[in-house]
């Protein structure tokens, strides 16, 4: 998310640009972000510091130096479990507006350089003033910095990789305060451990990617399906997607992914007082997104796009209503605008791959409600024979329907791959980014009021025990992705313990122990557990 409102920055110049923690109502504004309303909150830092340039920068690594304590870096504050903010007498460093170059000089070579404060929303339009596009994640209000060095994965990955398999160069910096562009070639240790390895390097500043036109696929096209939410109507889509996710030939151009946002219902509780019109075009919604991106697509496909688009008669044409939105409370626009953005046809409409890269922009902001704690928890697989074997979509089922209903679900099921796409053919390509042979994973976020949070913690680990271990319906072993950590049997954060969970690769976690100890030894970039070498 935008973690500092526009009228913050009103007040915040390059002459104030630190914020004491005094406890303020304006020190809590400051320190907001994704992860404060987790069920575990360490949103806390001390000092909260805006950099406006490279000079802003420098100067808190050196503060951080002289008093001995260590530097979170921000840029969209979007991490699940606040990993990108600290506690103590750590420092919050926060680029959500320090750098927004971008550079299309380069364009005619497939190459654009920008600034890592943009987020997604912004980084998609201006890919699309370009005529060009980059895979990349689905919630817009996530920014550069965090998700090229965690992965950034979406709709498109499939086809064309994680949005950090598009990095050719990032200019870095380190604790010694200097300034590098380091390529695989220049330096591979350091490009290996930014790129996949978590925080705790240095301060990435800019990327240089390589980009697509939208010229040279003129056959992608995007779909886009919504159902009102029925737990019978998500078992039959589910049992499609999981048969079709077993088709080891399925071609990689095809992405697939469903959303399931029950949160609406929450937004209902919450403003019940709301004319009934307003109320009733936020029903909770099972979302389809297809995207084809080369080639027309074969029968096969279309046979794919058919049986997923088609499990029921209830569809709600969503994306085309006719309903003046400016009338609107702001939190209503706020919450629903990726429904007006772009409009996908539900029909064979070839479509810019800039254009599909937008409407995968979905704003889902759930600090509308910022009243309400959430859990968010991510699993991964990468042996669908468990899921047939293990009844996976009816244990599914059946776990959902017995949640509370003070307990609001998005859940987000995302097909990934097999032996045919990007992630897994580019796997040698000097980057960490860890279990590249994922089948499909998906995300069960739940959202609730109240004091219940030990019941609605044991919901989670419930579940958790339903779909992974030995007997696990989901998968057999606990894969986890450096861009969504999570504790919730408490676990913690620590890396170093947890490192066979996140990182699949046998030498990984020596080698970025390695790099960390060479370029960070005194922890400067360590203000929280989550980090190779652990925390200062």
């Amino acid at each position: 998310m935008s973690i500092t409102p526009s009228k913050l920055f009103d007040s915040i110049t390059k002459s104030n640009n630190v914020v004491d923690n005094d406890n303020s109502e304006f020190y809590k504004q400051c320190a907001n972000q994704y992860a404060s309303n987790a069920i575990i909150n360490i949103c806390n830092p001390d000092k909260i510091i805006y950099a406006f340039s490279d000079d802003d920068v420098i100067s808190a690594i050196i503060y951080a130096q002289k008093e001995n304590v260590a530097i979170a870096v921000r840029t969209g504050g979007h991490s699940y479990n606040g990993m990108s903010s600290t506690t103590g007498k750590n420092i919050q460093l926060d680029l959500s507006r320090t750098y927004l170059d971008f550079d299309n000089s380069r364009l005619n070579e497939e190459i654009i350089s920008c600034g890592i404060s943009y987020s997604l929303s912004e980084f998609s339009k201006l890919l699309k003033d370009n005529k060009c596009s980059v895979p990349h994640g689905v919630c817009g209000t996530v920014h550069l910095g965090g998700h090229v060095t965690t992965g950034g994965s979406g709709i498109g990955t499939r086809m064309f990789g994680l949005l950090g398999d598009h990095i050719l160069s990032f200019r870095i910096i380190t604790s010694d305060t200097n300034i590098q562009i380091i390529t695989k070639e220049f330096n591979p240790d350091l490009f290996f451990a930014v790129l996949g390895g978590g925080a705790g390097y240095g301060v990435v500043t800019h990327v240089t990617l390589k980009v697509y036109k939208d010229e040279d696929y003129p056959c992608s096209v995007g779909l886009r399906k919504a159902y009102l939410y029925n737990i019978e109507h998500l078992r039959r889509i589910l049992n499609v997607f999981v048969k079709w996710s077993s088709d080891e030939q399925l071609n990689k151009n095809l992405g697939c992914m469903i959303t399931v946002d029950t949160s609406a219902s929450l937004i209902k509780q919450v403003y019940s007082s709301l004319q009934e019109n307003l109320i009733n075009i936020l029903p909770s919604v099972i979302l389809i997104d297809m995207r084809w991106y080369d080639d027309k697509p074969s029968e096969k496909q279309k046979e794919f796009f058919d049986e997923m688009l088609n499990t029921s008669n209830t569809n709600i044409n969503i994306c085309n209503h006719n309903f003046d939105i400016s009338s609107l409370p702001l939190f209503l626009i706020n919450y629903i605008p990726f429904l007006y953005d772009v409009k996908i046809p539900n029909e064979m409409t070839f479509t810019p791959i800039s254009e599909l890269n937008i409407a995968d922009i979905e704003l889902f902001r759930r600090e509308s409600v910022n009243n309400y704690k959430f859990i968010d928890v991510v699993y991964t697989t990468n042996d669908i024979s468990v899921l047939n074997n293990n009844d996976f979509v009816d244990n599914f089922i059946n776990i959902l329907s017995e949640y509370k209903s003070s307990i609001l679900p998005i859940i987000q099921f995302n097909l990934r791959g097999n032996k045919n796409s990007k992630p897994l053919k580019i796997s040698d390509n000097g980057t960490s980014y860890s279990h590249r042979d994922m089948k499909f994973w998906f995300s069960f976020n739940t959202i609730f009021n109240g004091n219940e949070d030990e019941y609605h913690l044991e919901y989670q680990r419930k579940f958790k025990q339903l779909m992974i271990g030995e007997n696990g319906c989901f998968s057999k072993t606990d894969d986890r992705m450096i861009s969504f950590p999570y504790s919730i049997n408490d676990e913690g954060y620590n890396l170093d313990t947890l490192s066979k969970l996140y990182f699949d690769v046998d030498g990984v976690h020596d080698r970025l122990l390695k790099v960390k100890n060479s370029v960070d030894p005194n922890k400067i970039f360590s203000a929280n557990e989550f980090c190779v070498g652990g925390k200062k």
